[in-house]
């Protein structure tokens, strides 16, 4: 399957070349960087090419959901919101970012730093609320019982472990007796490179290694942000439903976004997604899924879908840790009560990437970074967009 790829200047292309397999690869999320710096070849080229191993989500929508671009007339209405967004861009240009009204026309749009329209870019931890999804289709589709079931009732994987003996609705809302995080949801620096870019750890091998009893254990039922609960997620739907993560993911969540493009999970070496960092798409498409959540929400033809949808982007526990002390709870794998935009809902990911959701309004705002970005001053701009009558 085709995948297009953005080539940047070739100091960057560099750091993921196959030729220069022994060269050093640039940190990422995994060890995390003091300036929040990430190479932007790295979201944009580097995780879809050696060493790193993905799993294509093909394309197979009934319709693409097309945008139209804001009418002449309409620019005066949201001129000074325009305005201002483009200011705070000029201060630190993300790779793509988007505002799309609720009526599915695109306010403003933006692509930096080599990335363009096709451009796949990886976002991280918002990878962690296109696994709620996945939760939702397999508990509606009925190859999970219960959100209140066991995880390892439908994992042999987990059996024994933290992660096991934590309900589905615990690891949902990251309160399960796992290993304390580290750094950015990881329990020791470097995971995540070990398990996607090296290859020398598994997702089912960490349950064990970091499914711990010991004084560095969470306490069940209290939030810890914790990327373990989020992969245990990921065996549990390829456990019960007999099929890799990333293909369940494409035929029953890609296939009804509307998504133009194909899209991708990082998996490990023996084939698990990296489901609480690991999913790229185009900019676009990241927005495309904003506005299938909110409709889905709003629609009658799938009721047990609507329902967990609705209780996924609730609050279902406060958010009492030190990551992202900004919101103030937590639904399943979303972020809730921002102390500035209370009643949006968020995905939010390393590096500045992040995608608001105004379900009043039904506008939506996707900011795909790799330097840090400005969350707060683009949090307040959403919260403008929403409340623009």
């Amino acid at each position: 399957m085709k995948i297009n790829i953005i080539y940047l200047a070739l100091a960057l292309l560099l750091h993921s070349s196959p030729l220069l397999a022994q060269a050093p690869l640039p940190k990422g999320a995994a060890e995390g960087m003091p300036s929040n710096n990430l190479p932007a070849d790295l979201l944009l080229r580097g995780w879809l090419q050696e060493p790193f191993i993905h799993g294509v989500v093909i394309n197979k929508p009934s319709s693409i959901r097309n945008f139209e671009q804001i009418k002449k007339e309409e620019n005066t209405r949201y001129a000074d919101l325009r305005g201002k967004i483009r200011n705070t861009s000029n201060i630190s240009k993300p790779l793509g970012i988007i505002f799309i009204d609720e009526n599915s026309k695109i306010i403003f749009e933006e692509y930096n730093k080599g990335a363009t329209i096709d451009s796949k870019i990886i976002a991280y931890s918002m990878s962690k609320s296109m696994t709620s999804l996945a939760v939702g289709k397999a508990l509606c589709k009925g190859h999970l019982d219960s959100l209140d079931d066991l995880a390892e009732k439908y994992s042999p994987s987990l059996i024994g472990t933290s992660y096991g003996r934590a309900t589905i609705r615990q690891l949902l809302t990251m309160s399960s007796g796992g290993m304390q995080p580290h750094f950015n949801g990881q329990p020791v620096e470097g995971v995540t490179s070990a398990l996607l870019r090296y290859r020398s750890k598994t997702v089912r091998n960490g349950f064990v290694e970091y499914g711990t009893d010991n004084y560095k254990a969470s306490t069940p039922g209290v939030f810890r942000y914790k990327n373990f609960d989020t992969y245990a997620l990921g065996v549990v739907i390829s456990d019960a439903t007999k099929m890799p993560f990333y293909k369940f993911f494409a035929e029953n969540i890609w296939s009804e976004t509307g998504a133009q493009s194909d899209a991708a999970w990082l998996l490990d070496k023996n084939g698990d997604a990296a489901t609480a960092e690991g999913f790229g798409a185009t900019l676009r498409d990241w927005a495309r899924v904003a506005i299938y959540i909110m409709d889905k929400m709003k629609s009658n033809d799938d009721i047990c879908l609507r329902d967990y949808l609705k209780q996924a982007t609730t609050a279902q526990i406060e958010n009492n840790s030190n990551a992202n002390r900004e919101f103030r709870g937590y639904g399943y794998q979303f972020w809730i009560n921002h102390w500035m935009a209370e009643k949006s809902v968020w995905m939010r990911g390393y590096a500045g990437q992040m995608l608001g959701m105004d379900r009043s309004s039904g506008r939506l705002m996707v900011v795909l970074s790799n330097d840090g970005g400005n969350p707060e001053a683009y949090t307040r701009l959403f919260d403008a967009f929403a409340k623009i009558d």
